[in-house]
Order: C-alpha cells, then structure tokens, then sequence
C-alpha cells in the first residue's frame, strides 16, 4: 500500500488522512464553533507538539505547519503566546482574512503542547 499525502489526497476519492482528521471529535467541535460564529471564523485549526494538524473545522490540503510562522511564533515560543498573521486573501476560503494563532499548554505544567489557529473573515468585521 503506498504512502499518500495530504495534498495528494485533497482531490482524491479515498482520503484516509483527511477523512481521520476531519472526522475526530475534535474537528467537529471546532467546525462547531466556526458555524456559531456566523462567518466571522473561516477555519480553525488544532496543531500538535510536533507541526501536525490534529483537528480542523475545514478540509486542507496542508497537514504540516511546522515550517509556518503559526507554529514557529507560537509553540516554539512558549506559553500565553499569540501571532496574529498579515490579513491576505486566503486561497481556501478566498476572504480577506488574518489568522490569529495562540500556544497551547497543559493547564497544569504551564509547557507548551501545541497551537491553535483561528481564521477571522475580516470583510465579516
């Protein structure tokens, strides 16, 4: 069995990746609350120590955030962080949008295990 990607699988028919990850609790918690924003929030996203995204309020063809400056200038810096991006045209969601990301910790150490990234539709403001 051959070893897909996310970006292969985006416009494939079976999507085992995708499917997973869109399909986790956490992913429909999150595309619960981009819904009860009424389109303020374009997409949400969960990312682990490690750059991956773990949970998504909306299908992407991009897993790895390890390499973008929503993990770099979050987890890597450390607790109680928060970047808020260049608002730009978003190609998924193709709104004038920033993104607003923010370390994750572990409420009892205070150590850093993740970010979180939040799309806000600024025409939507």
């Amino acid at each position: 069995m051959a070893l897909t990607t996310p970006g292969a699988e985006f416009s494939a028919n079976v999507r085992p990746l995708i499917d997973t990850v869109i399909g986790s609790p956490l992913s429909k918690f999150l595309k619960e609350k981009q819904v009860a924003s009424g389109g303020v929030i374009t997409e949400i996203f969960v990312i682990d120590a490690k750059g991956l995204s773990i949970g998504e309020s909306e299908v992407s063809s991009d897993y790895w955030q390890g390499d973008e400056l929503k993990w770099q200038k979050t987890y890597l810096v450390g607790s109680s962080t928060l970047f808020v991006d260049a608002a730009e045209k978003d190609e998924s969601t193709q709104t004038l949008q920033s993104q607003a990301s923010l370390t994750v910790s572990d409420p009892q150490t205070g150590q850093p295990i993740g970010a979180i990234t939040i799309g806000i539709n600024l025409d939507a403001l």
